[in-house]
């Protein structure tokens, strides 16, 4: 058998028809232009942000027939779904499995591999239907696929998402019938507004061949009396939950670390570990540029972009993605805000996430400021608990103010810290 995958341009989709479980007629979904009313303003998606994964999730109906709940992701260009959903899923989906076709999706790295399940997906919500997008073609056998979810195998989605809470991921610009979709982060819902806030701050992107939108983002940084603005180019993603700047080093940012290091706390500790990141503990958004305070830069690997901005730092915005007119606009919803939870135990410190053979989680502590530690972490420990929290299978590390202990590896030792 031969397998052949092309890249193709835009796909234009066609219109769906339903299959009944019990019998061959088929239905066909309602006007997908149609956006419903509610009683007292226009239609809109309500979200939620999970404890333990802070990124956008939505309920959904596919193909009027199984629910599920999705992660809104604006740097994906199909529907993901997790292996074990389509499986139980797949025959009332229509769906045709391919596990030896891998997927081209720009979702996963290089550790993840998903493949191919052909059929076509419609998300209803009340009584709006939206249709996934695929910016991908796959030759198969002799037949030529447009229309697709990429599946996930279940034992590689702790890079990704929790299997027992996530039944996988929809790209924003699914939802984009209207040309306009609004991430509302001030009442916690996708609206479609017919027109942009006219204090929104504008940025064109573009698009790379992998589907991330790129956008010229400046960031004015701030120590005692200097300041400099620099202007990185900037992948604004709704899919990442990092609460760090991720800082690429290609060669534009080669002639500005020297720069940026002026504006860097000098007492922050790191060692080799310490890459890919851009710290800092305080913004000041709004205007034309967003202020950034107490920044420590760490070298990091190269890459085709400069900067990478994930949701922790895209919720203090409403954030309206124009798709007809490739833009993407932000406006702040709060003067300044810091990326650190400042009454978390493990304020001051900054850590790597490592994932061992069995799929566990380890937290390994890379870097320190001794002004903000509220612990006696040194870097090189382990953590195993927060007070009595396992979180080797917790794909994000959280603490809050109510947290008192920490359990962490020593060497060889095992510890118990307490908050200072």
């Amino acid at each position: 058998m031969r397998h052949v995958i092309y890249y193709s341009l835009w796909c234009v989709l066609s219109l769906l028809c339903f299959t009944n479980c019990n019998n061959t007629s088929k239905t066909l979904p309602k006007d997908e232009t149609k956006i419903e009313i509610d009683n007292d303003s226009i239609f809109y998606i309500p979200f939620v942000k999970l404890k333990d994964e802070i990124r956008i999730v939505i309920t959904v109906r596919i193909n009027n027939k199984v629910d599920a709940k999705l992660i809104v992701d604006n740097g994906i260009y199909s529907l993901h779904l997790s292996e074990s959903f389509a499986q139980k899923h797949a025959r009332d989906l229509e769906m045709t499995l391919y596990p030896n076709i891998q997927s081209i999706g720009s979702f996963h790295g290089s550790e993840t591999k998903s493949y191919i399940a052909k059929g076509s997906f419609y998300f209803h919500v009340k009584d709006s239907v939206f249709k996934t997008v695929c910016n991908a073609g796959y030759g198969i056998d002799d037949e030529f696929i447009f229309e697709y979810a990429d599946i996930v195998p279940d034992n590689q989605l702790q890079y990704l998402w929790d299997n027992e809470l996530i039944d996988g991921v929809l790209p924003l610009e699914a939802l984009a019938k209207q040309g306009i979709v609004l991430i509302n982060n001030e009442k916690k819902r996708i609206e479609f507004p017919k027109k942009v806030d006219s204090i929104a701050i504008p940025y064109p992107y573009k698009k790379l061949q992998d589907g991330r939108q790129i956008v010229s983002f400046p960031l004015l940084f701030e120590k005692e009396n200097k300041k400099e603005k620099f202007i990185f180019e900037t992948s604004l993603d709704l899919g990442s939950s990092s609460r760090l700047f991720t800082l690429f080093q290609n060669s534009k940012i080669k002639t500005i670390v020297s720069q940026l290091k002026l504006y860097t706390i000098t007492n922050f500790i790191n060692n080799d570990a310490a890459k890919e990141m851009l710290f800092f503990n305080h913004l000041y958004a709004g205007g034309e540029y967003v202020i950034v305070k107490d920044v420590a830069f760490l070298q990091s690997p190269k890459d085709i972009i400069d900067l990478w901005l994930g949701i922790s730092f895209l919720s203090h915005y409403n954030i309206y993605f124009d798709y007809s007119k490739q833009i993407i606009y932000l406006k702040s919803i709060q003067p300044s805000f810091s990326m650190a939870d400042t009454n978390s135990i493990l304020y001051g410190s900054l850590g790597i996430r490592k994932v061992s053979a069995e799929g566990f989680f380890l937290y390994e502590i890379m870097a320190i400021n001794p002004n903000n530690i509220k612990i006696n972490l040194q870097v090189g420990d382990q953590i195993l608990r927060i007070n009595d929290r396992d979180i080797s299978k917790c794909s994000t590390i959280l603490s809050d103010q109510s947290d008192t202990f920490v359990t962490v590896v020593r060497n060889k030792d095992t510890l118990t810290l307490f908050k200072k």
